[in-house]
């Protein structure tokens, strides 16, 4: 492999890592947005006095 080769080969893997970085930072922008819903919902629960959906799936699992 030529040095000109080799090159071109470490640019096109950087340029790949970029892309995968960017779905990384997408993904993880997508999970903060879910979590943040779901403590939204969860507080909202809370204050209408309801139990958590998780504590109401747990009870009619060992129930």
């Amino acid at each position: 492999m030529t040095c000109e080769q080799r090159e071109n080969e470490i640019i096109k893997t950087m340029n790949e890592l970029d892309e995968a970085e960017e779905k990384v930072k997408e993904a993880v922008a997508a999970r903060d947005r879910i979590l943040w819903k779901l403590k939204q919902y969860r507080a909202h629960r809370r204050l209408l006095g309801e139990e958590p959906v998780s504590t109401l799936i747990s009870q009619s699992v060992t129930h």
